[in-house]
């Protein structure tokens, strides 16, 4: 099986005590969770190839609401009890962010889009 490097990055988002504050405060269903349950499974995002810190940056200025949005929608889909002020600034203190600029793709199958 042949390995190929493709022509994308990844950001991967840790939600951090802020977020989950907000999540226990807002969901409903009377469940307190913990930091470690909301980071078991977090999601990765696919990136144009990003090089360096700057490019990074601009990258989530441009695309921190969006990113934000969707974390916000997995957990509580009612958009009136998300956060008002959805900046940059909030997105960077509510998450820790990795990025990894090398993505190697190990499946011999195509990739589907789901939309």
């Amino acid at each position: 099986m042949k390995m190929n490097e493709v022509n994308r990055g990844v950001i991967v988002l840790n939600p951090n005590q802020l977020f989950l504050d907000w999540v226990n405060a807002t969901d409903d269903d009377g469940v307190i969770l913990t930091l470690d349950e909301i980071s078991q499974d977090c999601t990765a995002y696919l990136t144009p190839e990003i090089e360096g810190d700057e490019e990074l940056r601009e990258f989530l200025e441009q695309n921190h609401l969006m990113l934000f949005e969707q974390e916000l929608f997995a957990w509580i889909r009612d958009e009136s009890e998300w956060p008002i002020n959805r900046d940059l600034d909030m997105f960077l203190e509510w998450f820790d962010i990795e990025f990894y600029s090398t993505v190697i793709d190990s499946v011999d199958e195509g990739i589907e889009i789901w939309e």
